[in-house]
């Protein structure tokens, strides 16, 4: 029986853009549609919560756990440990200190020191405003991989044929896609040929893992431009200039009651984001004061 399956020959997991997804997940089920639309009304709202002059970081916070919850709810959070995609954690991280030491605002001063002559300081409202823009960032940045990880390539091209985009257009564009779980694959494959020549692995330390990452790039944009001239060369010689339409879609989904509710949660919170500040509404003002 393939591992892949129920007792009852049903998929538990499904192909998607980037990696693998939970058949029976809620984002996996939404329509194209729907997560486009939650991603822009999200990051809309996340922004305004992020740009406001007491950043509301709050309801950046919800956001990232919620996110955090379908990553695990679809279980492709593994993902985020065992590839490269980790490095996200330190990018947020160097996003703090960035801030913490560039923008020192406020005169409630944690701690102080002084390097080759400057003197950095770091205040309790540099901190805040500095967890505000990670987590918000961090919200941004998990619900992208969230939708990638959860859609399906023939999802994208059913969408765009539902929209009436030209053949050309839509094969492309899925093209481009389906590449992002390409470029995985060929990742762990050169990954693993090093590991087997010799070369070592850092599982644990993220900082070695980032440049493991950066010597890995040099292989892997080379693999991916080699592919795409194979490709185009592929293309050309069966034809395709003079092809003609796509053929009935294999897989049709329609907006349901799922997405409905979906898009409800998001309009509201983006409603929310715009009208008021969870954070000052919830004391969080006093809660800054007493750190």
């Amino acid at each position: 029986m393939n591992k892949r399956e129920n007792r009852m020959g049903e998929k538990r997991y499904v192909k998607t853009i980037l990696f693998n997804a939970k058949a029976d997940s809620f984002f996996v089920n939404l329509h194209p549609f729907t997560k486009f639309a939650i991603f822009l009304f999200l990051s809309i709202a996340v922004i305004i919560a992020m740009t406001k002059p007491y950043p509301d970081l709050l309801f950046s916070f919800f956001i990232m756990i919620a996110v955090v919850y379908f990553l695990i709810e679809s279980r492709t959070i593994k993902y985020l440990v065992k590839s490269y995609l980790v490095l996200i954690i330190i990018a947020l991280f160097v996003l703090l200190i960035w801030w913490l030491v560039f923008n020192q605002v406020g005169v409630h001063v944690i701690i102080s020191f002084s390097i080759f002559g400057a003197v950095l300081k770091i205040t309790k409202e540099s901190l805040y405003i500095g967890l505000a823009k990670v987590f918000g960032y961090g919200a941004m940045a998990l619900l992208t991989l969230l939708i990638l990880m959860t859609t399906r390539d023939i999802e994208i091209v059913n969408a765009l044929n539902q929209l009436g985009i030209s053949f050309k257009k839509t094969f492309f564009i899925s093209l481009i896609f389906r590449s992002l779980n390409i470029m995985a694959e060929d990742l762990e494959s050169i990954r693993h040929a090093q590991f087997a020549r010799g070369g070592k692995t850092n599982k644990k330390n993220p900082f070695l893992k980032a440049k493991e990452f950066l010597a890995l790039s040099v292989p892997i944009t080379a693999l991916m431009i080699k592919r795409a001239v194979e490709m185009g060369q592929a293309l050309e010689a069966r034809g395709f200039s003079k092809a003609g339409k796509l053929s009935q879609p294999v897989v049709k989904k329609n907006i349901g009651l799922l997405d409905y509710s979906f898009l409800t949660i998001s309009i509201l919170l983006l409603y929310i984001s715009i009208t008021m500040n969870i954070t000052q509404v919830l004391g969080g003002v006093q809660w800054l004061n007493l750190l």
